[in-house]
């Protein structure tokens, strides 16, 4: 009984810090190739530690997928070649490993999105779809297993929420047409533990919010925004 104690403890210990910060001794960057259609990644301090590099797409598809094994540094050139124009993530997982880069990928141009600041405050965070007036966006937790979407000022743009597993699946859908606002309280609870991204298109802006699943326990990490042209 005691060691089942242990492991459910540990799981819940690794669940919760999906996003966390990375050991001091570990780096990871994520940059434009000096090639175009290419994304640069560079890791140090891998103590040999098995590591996935995959960029997937915004419904869970994995278009690339490297093994990194017994190494201490990696550093390659990523090609997106026959991978389509649209919205991605790039992510790099280990034991110790979780870092995320969204990007918009328009024929071999690559840009990335920015790191902003937090969607869950009260002003929320604002989108320019190209309308009189920003969209907000408001992302929180709403009790232990819920995840809180607000939208507004929507102005009848075509919008699409979507939650995706960092494992390739698509877990949450909702496409929205001839809308002014949208709020929804998303159930987790029968989600496996593990790290999601959530992501709101609304007309030409999107973002991401990367979400940590665990028992009885939602957290939220960075959120990255689409650059306007």
């Amino acid at each position: 009984m005691k060691k089942q104690i242990n492991l459910l403890v540990a799981t819940f210990l690794a669940c919760t810090t999906a996003f966390a910060a990375m050991p001091s001794n570990i780096s990871v960057t994520i940059e434009k190739g000096t090639d175009a259609g290419t994304i640069q990644v560079e890791m140090n301090g891998l103590d040999q530690q098995n590591t996935q590099v995959v960029v997937q797409d915004m419904s869970g598809k994995q278009w690339v997928r490297e093994s990194v094994k017994k190494v201490m540094h990696y550093r390659n050139l990523i090609s997106l070649a026959g991978v389509p124009s649209g919205e991605y993530v790039l992510f790099v997982k280990g034991r110790n490993i979780l870092k995320t880069r969204a990007f918009t990928l328009e024929g071999q141009e690559v840009r990335f999105f920015n790191l902003e600041e937090s969607a869950a405050n009260n002003g929320g965070l604002k989108l320019d779809a190209g309308g009189v007036r920003n969209c907000i966006v408001r992302i929180s937790n709403a009790g232990n297993e819920n995840l809180r979407v607000q939208l507004s000022n929507l102005q009848e743009y075509e919008a699409t929420i979507q939650l995706v597993s960092l494992k390739g699946s698509l877990k949450f859908e909702k496409a929205l047409q001839n809308e002014q606002a949208y709020a929804k309280n998303v159930d987790l609870s029968n989600l496996s533990p593990g790290a999601y991204i959530l992501y709101i298109k609304v007309g030409d802006t999107a973002l991401i919010q990367e979400v940590s699943v665990a028992p009885t326990q939602v957290e939220l990490g960075k959120v990255q925004r689409k650059i306007a042209r």
